[in-house]
């Protein structure tokens, strides 16, 4: 016995001798350095690092981070300030390494003296290599470490051998490692998270690319924020677009990547595809479909969207798909419940999905389609229509605004018919939907359902009246007459067919009795007692199917309205002041009782009561910003006339403040030609005529006002002839008379030929 203990006691010491002539004499180790100022952005992680990594209680400092976001640079960074600092620092790269012998390998070579002969036990090596450093602090960066990582069978023994060499260092030794992949709840493990760069550092790094100094001046500012905003603020993907803005134009680099971004980042040395090509093949089929499949949603999604979009491209929890995702840096969280794909890793998701998964490609679109349109419904069911629910409605739609635009510019008849809630109950969705979209993506869409099977007169004939009504009534809003007065017939035509289809369905057959009268109202004809027969019509139909419905209310509303056309005061009161309880009643702060506020304002306006007037529109506006849209076009109009009505009372101060807030929402909301700015348009230049004009306005102050008089009033007339077909008529303005007034008293400012309408001729 005692021979034998001799004889290993004699094995070990010469293989201890053995290794020891490998061990690496400690002085530090590190790739080429960089200077500080070629790193930017990255100031605060880099720090972060270097802190962390002197903290005695910190084993191993885990810097992670998407594709291309710069972990390597922060580890070489942060590892010169430790070498500056007196640490010994030590570089490896495990690039590629998946195994545990192929890791154990890399740090050897990286850590002994000299290179030769690979020990027998590379665990055994290493543990005897941390050892021997005890009493130095030291450094050992592990770049790249995402295969073993990734690795399952291997990752538990390179973690354990980590840990064993950090305690026989007497805790001297300290690790950072690079990995897109995360390892939450490891014990002494400090995770240093990189994000995409701030707005400034990203144009700060394309023009550092730039090597002439006369192409940097340049540069516009607004290409550059276009330009980094299309590289997703991603450091890589930043200097290979950057260098190539020495040879090419902007606007051409601009073009290419909103069409093929993977192409052009490309680059001469370094490829951004193959960056996220080096994580995309560490996944398994199912997370590499899901990735597919989750590229459909071109901004953030919700759990419920993502379960949607992912049930026919993997069987495999949902849950546990996203939160391998997710801590692969593949996917971020957003919020509470919601994740985002980075645009550029959509963007390579979606041109791998075409080769490699086409099947989940094409599936998931028309899924996330029936998903939003669903919701959509259900939002106008269990929200929109419920009493103090208006808010919370408007704000989950603005949540996904980017999904529901989305699906709905891409939405086809298998989707629409796959919802048959959505159809059943289709004017109210649409009175919602109305409230949450800009005027022309909505018209888009319902111009799209026409195209539907779902909407065709022969077999639905009901929900193509609908669908006409709905239409017609934007074609009004925005002053498109002819296309108005077209849609509607055609809904007459089609309704008076098919009587019977509509008396067992009441809320289409009230929709389209109100919108009939509306039209035939708008002939202008107020002695005309058609569409008062009308609203009597729908209001028995009312009373009947559906007595504490909101339609009701509406119904009241609008017959108080053309009540009020007539002239017949008592009975527009009374219809507005029955139609505003009901309305507080049922749906409390909502767009509709803010309407009703409205049209009392106007009542009381019209017939010379401002006082009244104004604490009527100031309790809609109160109503409004309650539900949070002051600065929507669903106040544009109220803002207009409680304007005008301080006008009347010769307050200019405040209707100026009121009609100028209505013109910057207008501009903001509304795209190109709209009724709506043209009304605004008019009536603050005729603010400004009446300002001009009165006694205390003098001199270079009121030259001024007159020339933003006729600024404002020739777009307003330029867009009214517009919309007219270029017919020169302003017959359907409100404020006519005060614009020929205008128009006679400074025909120097008013080309005759250009403005003055036909009927002034």
């Amino acid at each position: 016995m005692r021979q034998k203990l001799e004889d290993h006691i004699k094995e070990w010491r010469e293989l201890n001798q053995q290794d020891t002539e490998f061990i690496y004499e400690l002085s530090s180790c590190l790739p080429d350095q960089k200077s500080e100022e070629s790193v930017r952005g990255r100031s605060n992680e880099i720090a972060l690092v270097k802190d962390n990594v002197e903290n005695e209680e910190i084993a191993v400092v885990l810097i992670t981070g998407g594709p291309g976001f710069g972990k390597t640079t922060v580890a070489r960074m942060a590892a010169q300030k430790l070498k500056n600092s007196g640490q010994t620092v030590l570089f490896c790269s495990l690039q590629g390494k998946k195994t545990f012998d192929e890791v154990a390998t890399e740090m050897i070579l990286s850590c002994r003296k000299m290179p030769g002969k690979l020990p027998d036990n590379l665990e055994y090596w290493l543990k005897n290599w941390g050892k021997q450093i005890s009493g130095q602090p030291t450094v050992l960066v592990l770049d790249n470490a995402d295969g073993i990582i990734e690795s399952e069978g291997n990752r538990a023994s390179f973690i354990e051998t980590l840990r064993t060499m950090r305690r026989l260092s007497g805790n001297k030794l300290t690790f950072v490692i690079t990995s897109r992949s995360r390892l939450p709840g490891v014990e002494s493990w400090e995770e240093v998270k990189l994000n995409p760069l701030s707005h400034e550092d990203a144009k700060s790094v394309l023009k550092s690319c730039v090597n002439n100094e006369g192409r940097k001046l340049q540069l516009q500012s607004s290409d550059l924020d276009t330009i980094a905003k299309l590289c997703g603020f991603v450091p890589l993907a930043l200097s290979i677009v950057g260098s190539l803005l020495s040879d090419f134009p902007a606007k051409r680099l601009i073009e290419n990547l909103k069409k093929e971004p993977m192409n052009i980042l490309e680059g001469n040395s370094e490829s951004f595809r193959k960056a996220i090509a080096n994580s995309f093949d560490l996944l398994s089929d199912a997370e590499q479909d899901a990735l597919v499949a989750l590229s459909v949603f071109p901004g953030s999604f919700d759990c419920n969207a993502a379960e949607v979009a992912l049930q026919e491209c993997s069987k495999s929890n949902s849950i546990q798909i996203l939160y391998s995702l997710k801590i692969r840096s593949l996917l971020e969280q957003a919020g509470f419940l919601r994740y985002e794909l980075h645009p550029l890793i959509r963007a390579f998701a979606k041109m791998i999905g075409e080769s490699k998964s086409p099947q989940v490609s094409q599936n998931s679109k028309p899924l996330a389609c029936v998903h939003f349109l669903s919701r959509l419904e259900e939002n106008t069911r269990m929200l929109y229509w419920k009493k103090d629910k208006c808010r919370e409605s408007i704000e989950s739609f603005g949540e996904d605004r980017h999904n529901y635009e989305f699906c709905l510019q891409n939405v086809g008849d298998h989707e629409i018919s796959s919802c048959q809630l959505f159809l059943n109950n289709f004017t109210q969705t649409c009175m919602y939907l109305e409230k949450c979209l800009a005027p022309n993506s909505y018209t888009q869409f319902l111009e799209l359902l026409l195209t539907c099977k779902s909407f065709e007169s022969k077999t639905h004939p009901v929900l193509c009246v609908e669908l006409l009504c709905v239409l017609g009534e934007e074609m009004r809003r925005s002053g498109k007459n002819e296309k108005y007065q077209e849609y509607m017939e055609e809904a007459y035509d089609l309704f008076s067919g098919h009587l019977d289809d509509f008396e067992t369905r009441a809320l289409p057959h009230v929709f389209y009795l109100h919108s009939r009268a509306r039209f035939v109202s708008e002939k202008n004809k107020p002695n005309d007692l058609e569409p008062k027969e009308l609203y009597d019509e729908a209001l028995e139909i009312c009373e009947k199917e559906i007595p504490n419905h909101p339609e009701k209310a509406l119904n009241l509303l609008f017959a108080g309205r053309n009540a009020k056309r007539r002239k017949a005061n008592e009975e527009a009161k009374l219809k507005l002041e029955k139609a505003l309880a009901m309305l507080r009643n049922l749906l409390g702060d909502h767009f509709m009782t803010a309407l009703c506020l409205k049209e009392l304002g106007d009542f009381f306006y019209l017939n010379g009561k401002t006082d009244q007037a104004l604490n009527y529109y100031k309790e809609a506006i109160e109503v409004i910003e309650m539900l949070g849209t002051r600065n929507q076009k669903e106040s544009i109009l109220l803002l207009k006339n409680y304007g005008s009505c301080h006008e009347k009372e010769g307050n200019f101060e405040e209707a100026g403040t009121l009609l100028l807030e209505a013109n910057l929402v207008c501009d903001s909301e509304i795209e190109g030609d709209h009724k709506w700015k043209v009304s605004v348009k008019t009536e603050l230049a005729l603010l400004y005529y009446k300002t001009a004009r009165s006694k205390e306005t003098e001199g270079d102050n009121k030259e001024e006002l007159l020339s933003k008089m006729e600024k404002l009033m020739k777009e307003g007339l330029d867009m009214c002839y517009r919309l007219n077909d270029n017919k020169k008529s302003i017959n359907r303005l409100g404020n006519k008379r005060q614009i020929m007034k205008v128009l006679n008293s400074y025909p120097q400012r008013f080309e005759r030929e250009s403005y003055y309408p036909e009927e002034s001729l």
